[in-house]
This record gives structure tokens, sequence and C-alpha cells, in this order.
């Protein structure tokens, strides 16, 4: 026994409409399940789904005729109104967040006792602190996520790597070179292509979308190559 949603497509269009009377009932049955939509106010409902009702109860006695299902429901499923009303003021997530500002202030206090040098001459040495902090906290995770040539040669990932002097790793296909085709590594899973081309720096494979073509041109009479020339005939 429990509510249903109202948009649910597959509730009738009786026992969802906004023009009901108040403490009006409409009911619904299977051979195992009963629908009840129940009208507190005018032009508001609530709907039931139960499988331990199979008949149109009416509470007659209450004046606001509620259905038996509703008044069973109000008696047994209080408590998960009460737990949802609690947790909603109760906020555990402004608890938390207080338990780590709480921490990051006495680790801060306890740092600059320890360390009353550092960073001495800067207004905000908290700020710093914390900082330093969360970049200590987060760098495993980017020193793991940058072992993975998959996720570290993403072009959002490699620049957010590369402005914080993290240098994503070469993949295997780009240290061996044994492969001619790959998948381009900027495009997304759902749209990668095998390409031939490689960029001439990492090495890796890289689409037409996500490369730039560059030609290489050499002089006709190269000085370089007379001088390569000469020291091969001595």
């Amino acid at each position: 026994m429990g509510t249903v949603r109202k948009t649910r497509k597959e509730l009738p269009n009786e026992f969802v409409l906004k023009k009901r009377t108040a403490f009006e009932s409409v009911f619904a049955f299977t051979e195992d399940t009963t629908l009840v939509s129940y009208a507190p106010k005018t032009n508001k409902t609530v709907v039931l789904l139960s499988t331990m009702h199979n008949k149109e109860e009416i509470n007659a006695e209450n004046e606001k005729k509620k259905p038996r299902m509703i008044v069973d429901y109000n008696a047994t499923k209080g408590a998960v109104d009460t737990f949802d009303k609690m947790v909603k003021s109760y906020r555990p997530m402004r608890l938390f967040f207080f338990l780590v500002d709480a921490a990051c202030l006495n680790a801060s206090v306890v740092w600059f006792m320890t360390h009353p040098e550092w960073k001495r001459k800067e207004s905000h040495r908290r700020r710093s602190f914390l900082s330093a902090v969360a970049y200590d906290m987060i760098k495993p995770m980017i020193d793991y996520r940058s072992q993975s040539a998959n996720i570290s040669h993403m072009p959002s990932v490699s620049r957010a790597m590369l402005a914080i002097g993290v240098e994503p790793v070469a993949s295997t296909s780009a240290q061996t070179g044994s492969k001619k085709r790959g998948r381009c590594q900027s495009c997304p899973p759902s749209q990668q292509q095998k390409v031939e081309h490689r960029c001439a720096k990492c090495q890796q494979f890289v689409c037409g979308k996500h490369g730039k073509k560059t030609v290489v041109y050499n002089c006709v009479v190269c000085p370089l190559r007379l001088l390569y020339d000469t020291c091969d005939d001595e």
C-alpha cells in the first residue's frame, strides 16, 4: 500500500482530474489490487494503490468521508512522512559541511602554530592553507586519472591537468607504435571512429574534426643536406 504519483500515464483520467469536489472518492479494482483517488480538499486529490483492500469502504463516521485505505495508510505509513519531515528540517548535508569547516579551521590553527613562518607575509593565509589542503586531497586522484590514457587524453581533462602541471601518460599504442589505425582520442565513445593520423607531439590517433593538418616544406637545395652529403663523402 502506498501513494501513486498523479503524473503516471497508467492512471485513468478520472483519477487525476483537477476539478473535484471535496471528500469525493473514486475507486478502481483488479483481481488483486485496489486504486482510490480521494479529494481531501476542493481541486486536490491523493491517489493510493493497495493490495490489502478489495472493497469500496468509506469511513462514514468521519466528516471527511475518508476511504478505509486512507485511514489505514495514515495509521501505518505515517512514520515515512515523519522521517522525511525530520530529515528535511535537520539537513544532514549542512552538518557534514559544518564538520568539514570545523576540521579545516582546527587544522589551520595547528599548522600555523607549528609552522609560524609559512606564508607569513600573506594577508589571506587561511585561504592559502585551504587551497593547499584541497589540492593535497585531490592530488592522488589526479595522479590516478593521469595514468589512464582514455581519461587523461580527453581535451577538457588534459587541459585541466596541464594547467596544474600534471602531464597525461602516453597510451600503449603511442609507446609501441605498432597500430596503424586507432580510435580518435578526442571523440566521445558514441562517435569514435578509426583513423590513421597521429598527433605529431603526443602520437595519439586523431580525426580530422579534432586535428589540424599541417604541411612541412623542405627546400630543394637544403644547406643541411649539402653539409650531410659532404660529411658522408669524407
